[in-house]
């Protein structure tokens, strides 16, 4: 009979019914009932193609599966029989196309893509070595009370680093370790306020890595990460585009769209999702970014979900959105012990170097080197935890001395980025054979443009192809970036 064979398409009927019976026997005419509903048949039409009264079908469901379906879905007051097989399809009962989608592994999926294409990792990656993503020493953080700096009232540089750093009065709550927090604000959020966070800091201060590790805590905790880049997806997280990056993320399956629809709907109504948003000022928009998402995120949609975001300190503190709970990553310093080290700054270089034992050569060597007297400079420097790293794999390369200001150590940066590039491209002349007048001249040029990207109202992080051609020495390459 086509009732039948249409729902053993659709369903894991074996496991349905021995799921059901658990509560309570289910006769084989009502079973048969029950198949019509899960063909999303009207009980009229059961009726007919049993022949039997409507009254007969609807007494049979009432009184002979409702009471089975209802403790099998504990969370239903009453059951809508329109509406059971894709209740039952969520549970986990679908077969084939309609089996539910595992939203652990999308969600798995574009945290490990995310972890594969950091910053770091795309700059400094040779010879097929990356971090290790477990290489984390933990950042300090502050829950921040919220303020707001227009540009016109920052003079300087030198003023407008002093506002970054954190007063007494600003610190509301100081976390030992990044374990502390994950336990009291992730792991037991305030439902109160604790449905809005934002994670501030200096670039290169750990923002996006510790959003790494918020997503790697949610899903042991079976909770539902979604990662979304700002700056590099390009787009405002509308409703829409939350659905569609879904889509290219989870595994291939002909999903009609209203099916596909529904299982969204069903998602944000699990109460799981926590919708990570890294660099909220880096999205490229005519206008303000953070008004752009904070708009979005008063739309119904969003009221479901958990929302984290990253942004930069001064971005946040010129523009900061209404009920964010506020936190900012902290430097390394060379005080807090961390576990069996002296401090986060040596702990981290012990991690970075680490092989088969803990304390390398070139770990030694390079701590004794930053306590220098000369190194002052190099050593308040490297608190940042980026430059921290760009340190570490500049060290591997055997310099064997440090600079003495910070200028100096840049340019060590830069000129180690170059052979980078020619030892990753070596059959690339323009890239492998750029001698040493041709970089100065390129490093000013860049200069210029990072001048002209603070001074734009467009986005100081992903610049247009028509900003960079306006510096007279970019604009005469033949360079298409």
């Amino acid at each position: 009979m086509s009732l039948f064979e249409e729902a053993e398409q659709k369903f894991d009927l074996d496991k349905l019914r021995a799921d059901l019976e658990r509560t309570g026997k289910i006769t084989s005419k009502n079973w048969e009932y029950l198949k019509g509903i899960l063909c999303g048949l009207e009980q009229k039409e059961i009726a007919e193609q049993c022949f039997a009264a409507k009254g007969t079908v609807k007494t049979a469901l009432t009184r002979g599966v409702r009471g089975q379906i209802l403790g099998l879905l504990p969370d239903k007051s009453k059951v809508d029989w329109k509406r059971l097989p894709a209740w039952l399809i969520e549970a986990g009962y679908g077969i084939g196309k309609n089996r539910p989608i595992d939203w652990r592994q999308v969600c798995r999926y574009m945290l490990d893509l995310q972890i594969e294409s950091s910053t770091l990792n795309d700059l400094m990656a040779k010879d097929g070595v990356r971090i290790d993503p477990e290489l984390f020493v933990s950042v300090g953080l502050v829950e921040r009370k919220q303020k707001k700096y227009r540009r016109s009232e920052i003079s300087s540089a030198e003023q407008s680093s002093q506002l970054l750093q954190p007063t007494d009065e600003e610190v509301v709550q100081r976390f030992d370790d990044a374990e502390a927090f994950f336990k009291q604000i992730i792991s037991n959020p305030d439902t109160s306020s604790g449905s809005r966070l934002v994670i501030t800091g200096e670039p290169g201060a750990g923002k996006t890595t510790l959003l790494q590790k918020i997503g790697d805590r949610l899903l042991q905790e079976e909770m539902l990460p979604i990662w979304i880049s700002l700056g590099k997806e390009g787009v405002s997280p509308t409703r829409a585009f939350l659905s569609r990056i879904l889509r290219e993320n989870a595994q291939p399956q002909d999903f009609e769209s209203a099916t596909w629809e529904s299982s969204i709907n069903a998602l944000l109504q699990t109460g799981k999702v926590w919708l990570l948003l890294d660099g909220a000022d880096e999205l490229a928009t005519n206008r303000y970014p953070l008004r752009v998402i904070g708009e979005y995120l008063q739309e119904a949609w969003a009221s479901q979900v958990t929302v984290v975001l990253t942004c930069r300190l001064n971005a946040w503190d010129t523009d900061a959105l209404p009920k964010f709970k506020v936190f900012r990553t902290l430097e390394f310093d060379y005080q807090t012990p961390v576990e069996q080290y002296r401090n986060q700054v040596e702990a981290y270089i012990y991690q970075f170097f680490a092989k088969e034992e803990v304390n390398s050569p070139l770990a030694d060597a390079l701590i004794q080197e930053l306590y220098k007297p000369s190194k002052e400079r190099v050593r308040d420097s490297v608190k940042n935890p980026l430059r921290l790293s760009l340190l570490c794999y500049v060290w591997q390369s055997g310099i064997g001395e440090l600079p003495n200001t910070r200028a100096e150590l840049y340019r060590l940066f830069v000129d180690y980025y170059y052979e980078l590039q020619e030892r990753k491209h070596p059959e690339d002349s323009e890239l492998g054979n750029i001698d040493r007048t041709e970089r100065d001249k390129l490093n000013l040029a860049l200069g210029e443009v990072a001048k002209a990207a603070l001074d734009s109202d467009d986005s100081q992080f992903r610049l247009r192809k028509s900003l960079i051609e306006s510096i007279p020495a970019m604009g005469q390459s033949d360079a298409e970036g």
